[in-house]
């Protein structure tokens, strides 16, 4: 039991390490610390390739607490991302152009000059930190309440309005933007992710079967 425990806590780990490894390997292309823009590109088969492994590995030892959040993360993150993605949508009527963002990531990871690639390993990469961002939640609060999840989502948009000037002059001038408040981007921007946080929190806290190491009161006094 003890052995399984020790093992569970380093797959944890090293889920968390890749997690955020491709989202990281855009950030530092964008501040010009990362120059081989090749690395960037194979950060998230590297990403996928570490999942499926570790999946296998805990699903074959029988680590089934980890399988669960592993597998339930990633699909209620995958679930939480649509959600943001439709509401970016209709965001669209106020001026934001929701296209433009997963192109941001897409045309760091490939490119200006690629711009169909682009948009589409962009949207590869928006629904895979989304469902990076799912794992990490599932295997930090467990079946904590879902009103937990509406927190994830605001630190998540807190981080990417942070991050957001470093990503745009990462990418350098970028054309067929709608011009658009600060405020009026803060605003929709925040309710995508507290609509992403909701609906993640809700999958997890239905679908993950054990707790995590947080706080009982996370747990609805269980």
């Amino acid at each position: 039991m003890e052995d399984d425990k020790r093992r569970e806590a380093v797959l944890t780990v090293l889920l968390a390490l890749f997690s955020v490894l491709p989202i990281l390997a855009v950030l530092l292309t964008a501040a010009g610390a990362l120059a081989n823009r090749q690395l960037v590109k194979l950060s998230l088969p590297i990403a996928l390739l570490a999942y499926i492994t570790i999946g296998i590995y805990a699903f074959r030892s029988r680590l089934q607490p980890l399988t669960n959040k592993l597998c339930v993360g990633f699909g209620a993150g995958l679930a939480g991302t649509l959600a943001l993605s439709i509401v970016w949508g209709l965001g669209g009527i106020t001026g934001f152009v929701s296209m433009a963002m997963p192109s941001f990531l897409g045309k760091l990871v490939m490119g200006y000059e690629a711009a169909y690639k682009a948009t589409i390993v962009g949207y590869l990469y928006h629904y895979a930190n989304g469902a990076a961002f799912g794992v990490v939640y599932a295997l930090l609060f467990g079946k904590a309440r879902w009103i937990v999840g509406l927190g994830y989502g605001a630190l998540i948009w807190a981080l990417m309005i942070v991050t957001l000037p470093m990503l745009v002059m990462g990418i350098g001038i970028v054309g067929g933007l709608k011009a658009i408040s600060v405020s009026d981007f803060a605003v929709i921007s925040l309710f995508a992710h507290l609509i992403y946080g909701a609906v993640l929190g809700l999958l997890v806290e239905r679908f993950v079967t054990e707790k995590s190491v947080v706080p009982v009161i996370l747990y609805g006094g269980e």
